[in-house]
């Protein structure tokens, strides 16, 4: 089943609190950070069962002169394009971020909807498989998807939602599933290093950290990187 736009009820909530913190930063001055703590307390990986030894990476600072280009007020963050980076990475193809960007000419400062990654994708030459989304979100049922393209090999990108700060409501995330063990999956997050976060955490939607439901379709969001075009 093909995805509609992803954009859902919880990532307009998403943009309205980063709007807020955009008008934050003019009070501040221009791109100045705000003071926030972690509300996270997840191990890093550790031993895992299968690894793809996928370094995580931050966001580049090259994102910075995209918000002033398209006059973003806000640091939106460059999730989608550093998950893509990493997926690359898994396969050798050295691509920066600035240049997943440019690949995807994403309308946002970000890469924000499902159809950008997927241009993305295709113009670096990159293959891929989505989640066959059937409306009905069954979390074994894709668990089970994500934990047989780890083992084929192939990252898998998804669609999550974290309460990474204290007093925040639940923001959408992109990050790179790139192993697991009988715990949980080993999530590359692009924020806060590689972390294992159970797999009970990540199919409660009251948790710190979980899977999102697409209020469109009714189910997850999860792109695996099976590596370039033939």
């Amino acid at each position: 089943m093909s995805r509609t736009g992803m954009k859902t009820g919880a990532r307009t909530w998403a943009r309205v609190l980063l709007v807020v913190m955009g008008l934050a930063l003019i009070c501040l001055g221009p791109w100045k950070a705000m003071a926030f703590e972690h509300n996270l307390d997840l191990p890093l990986c550790g031993e895992l069962d299968v690894d793809l030894g996928i370094a995580d990476q931050a966001w580049s600072n090259d994102r910075w002169q995209i918000y002033e280009d398209k006059g973003a007020l806000y640091d939106v963050g460059w999730c989608g394009e550093t998950s893509i980076q990493m997926a690359a990475a898994r396969f050798g193809l050295d691509v920066s971020q600035l240049e997943v960007h440019n690949a995807s000419a994403p309308p946002t400062p970000d890469i924000f909807y499902r159809e950008d990654i997927l241009r993305a994708l295709e113009a670096l030459g990159l293959g891929y498989e989505e989640w066959d989304a059937s409306g009905s979100p069954e979390f074994e049922a894709f668990k089970a998807w994500v934990l047989d393209h780890l083992k084929n090999g192939f990252p898998v990108l998804a669609g999550t939602m974290t309460r990474e700060y204290a007093d925040e409501k639940p923001y959408y995330h992109y990050v790179l599933l790139t192993g697991y063990n009988a715990e949980g999956l080993c999530v590359n997050t692009n924020m806060i290093g590689r972390r294992l976060i159970p797999y009970s955490v990540l199919a409660d939607s009251s948790s710190i950290y979980f899977f999102e439901v697409d209020e469109d379709e009714g189910d997850y969001l999860g792109i695996a990187v099976n590596g370039p075009v033939q």
